[in-house]
């Protein structure tokens, strides 16, 4: 009449034979034992009969001789006996568990599946157990305070549902045996896609990695993820999982955040706490061009070994500073769709391409690019409307500040001074692009020459005269700061002839002999007294263009009044001006 039975109709109505009890009992010497527990019991191969003396060993045989697969129907209510056959109780625990640990009632209990009402527990002695139902209040782990789940009363020093308070909540009142079979003592059996299908606990400690009979759900059908076949078609495999997770310990953590990861570097496995430090070893340490094929789709691991996060901003940046989820993302290349910022709290984040739209700084009002999120006080592209959002906007930023410089300017002063760009062309067009014809340097006259208009400027020339440690600082389109030739403090040109006067003269001044690739010497210009020549003098750029270089026009002007002083100079020539 009890919950369980082996005999039933499916409800508690008795309804067990004569000939029931003979299928197990064994009456050849029945009634020879007096002390109230042992009993002979059939084998049900045929073998010599079981003792049966009240301990859990003696009676393993027995359950598991019947309980093989071999018996479709030993009773009269012709149920078959479920197969155990694969049970291994030396899984269970460092000392192993046997049938009757747990079921230690053979004809009936109070609990589903003959689980006793009460449980001898290895080291908090016997415990009342309730097991009504596998799911919901009074299953093998409700999560409630009362410890009697079947699970539950065993366990002292496990991560999750312990017979004492205190242990993290990890899928409460759920069906155990979902990950934990009964066959494999209850080991976890769940492959990394049984388990991480759906997302389970509070917090979502268990969080949906793939999908669900197809659902859409989880990180591997997202715009960009891991492992990829260039769709959002899911083809992470098992194998894939184990090359990041280490399993020695897999839900030791409780908190919903801290894993533990594998270190392809071959070193000690790497604690992720939650904290973006925390897990820049392992990126890195897959990351570092090593890596040629680390999952099944036999991508490389693109190498980020040059990376330096402390360069892009006063703290410094690691990986998941900006890459928020190492399985998949809504963004291109990992990015988060939220990014906590320095100063301005947690912002979402749109990256769907990197020009256009949507793009790292598209210059759009949202200021949801990837790069803005962060800016404060930059002088481009802040989270704000104030700065210049017309920088170069919707183009793809890493041309010029690449990843692996942490995002510093990394650009030549050629790569970018190719073009004209900006509102009002702040950024002027210094040399050719793709053999446009365009820029100074391929003028009549220029500082840099061969003799000719070919254009022979490199990049240490533009350094002889920009100083670049606060390059881009100004966005009037006028302003830049020059280098003092003769080594005193940096100087500004505003735009003004005035603020350019010392900068010209202190390379003119009969010092510089070869300032520049070309070998060319600075003409020296030391006597020029420019208060002399009309009421009100005269600067260097009131002749020579503000842009550096000389009119041609003007340059044939002089030309004439220099040839006809027999200087010698013909209009004609082209580089620098020189008496001949």
């Amino acid at each position: 009449m009890l919950i369980s039975h082996h005999v039933t109709n499916g409800t508690t109505t008795e309804v067990i034979t004569a000939a029931d009890c003979e299928v197990c009992h064994d009456q050849a010497n029945h009634q020879s034992y007096v002390d109230g527990v042992s009993v002979l019991l059939k084998d049900p191969t045929g073998g010599a009969s079981i003792v049966y003396d009240g301990t859990a060993a003696s009676l393993e045989p027995f359950c598991l001789a019947c309980h093989d697969g071999t018996h479709s129907s030993p009773f009269s209510d012709t149920t078959a006996a479920p197969d155990m056959s694969a049970w291994n109780g030396t899984l269970h625990g460092p000392s192993g568990k046997t049938c009757a640990d747990c079921h230690n009632n053979g004809h009936g209990t109070g609990n589903l599946k003959m689980v006793g009402d009460q449980i001898l527990t290895p080291n908090s002695g016997t415990l009342p157990v309730v097991l009504t139902g596998f799911t919901g209040a009074n299953s093998l782990a409700d999560g409630d305070a009362i410890f009697n789940g079947a699970c539950e009363v065993c366990h002292t020093s496990t991560a999750f549902h312990r017979n004492t308070a205190g242990a993290p909540p990890h899928n409460a009142g759920l069906d155990c045996r979902t990950c934990h079979a009964h066959n494999s003592g209850y080991a976890g059996v769940g492959t990394c896609f049984d388990c991480h299908n759906v997302a389970v606990g509070t917090g979502n400690n268990r969080r949906q990695i793939v999908e669900n009979a197809g659902d859409g759900g989880g990180d591997f059908v997202l715009t960009s993820h891991h492992v990829t076949n260039g769709t959002t078609t899911e083809v992470v495999t098992e194998s894939d999982c184990l090359a990041c997770h280490d399993q020695t310990n897999h839900m030791t953590y409780g908190d919903g955040v801290s894993v533990l990861l594998v270190n392809a570097g071959g070193g000690a496995s790497i604690l992720y706490d939650g904290t973006s430090a925390s897990a820049d070893a392992f990126c890195l340490a897959c990351h570092d061009g090593t890596q040629l094929s680390p999952f099944s789709d036999g991508n490389p691991a693109p190498d980020k070994s040059a990376w330096n996060g402390g360069i892009h901003g006063p703290a410094g940046k690691n990986c998941l500073n900006c890459h928020t989820n190492g399985h998949g993302s809504s963004n291109l290349a990992l990015f988060g769709s939220q990014i906590a910022t320095p100063n301005s709290g947690t912002l979402p984040v749109l990256l769907t391409g990197y020009t256009g739209t949507n793009s790292l700084a598209d210059g759009d009002a949202t200021f949801n690019g990837a790069c803005e999120v962060c800016h404060t006080a930059t002088t481009y592209h802040r989270n704000s409307a104030s700065g210049d959002h017309t920088h170069n906007a919707a183009t793809d930023c890493r041309t010029c500040h690449s990843h692996d410089a942490g995002y510093a300017g990394s650009g030549t002063c050629l790569d970018c001074h190719n073009a004209v760009q900006g509102a009002g062309g702040v950024r002027r067009q210094i040399v050719e692009n793709a053999g446009d014809g365009g820029g100074d340097f391929v003028l009549t006259s220029h500082h840099v020459t061969n003799g000719t208009t070919n254009e022979v400027v490199n990049e240490a020339d533009c350094e002889v005269c920009h100083d670049q440690a606060n390059h881009q600082a100004y966005a009037d389109g006028v302003s830049v700061l020059l280098k003092d030739p003769a080594g005193g403090a940096s100087i500004l040109y505003n735009g003004t002839d005035a603020s350019l006067e010392p900068f010209c003269l202190a390379c003119h001044d009969g010092t510089h002999s070869a300032p520049f690739s070309d070998g060319n010497p600075a003409p020296d210009k030391s006597a020029w007294d420019g208060g002399v020549h009309g009421p009100a003098g005269k600067t260097c750029t009131e002749c020579h263009g503000k842009d550096g270089r000389l009119s041609h026009v003007l340059r044939v002007a002089l030309g004439v009044l220099l040839n006809a002083d027999g200087c010698r100079w013909s209009p004609a020539r082209s580089g620098p001006w020189k008496p001949q």
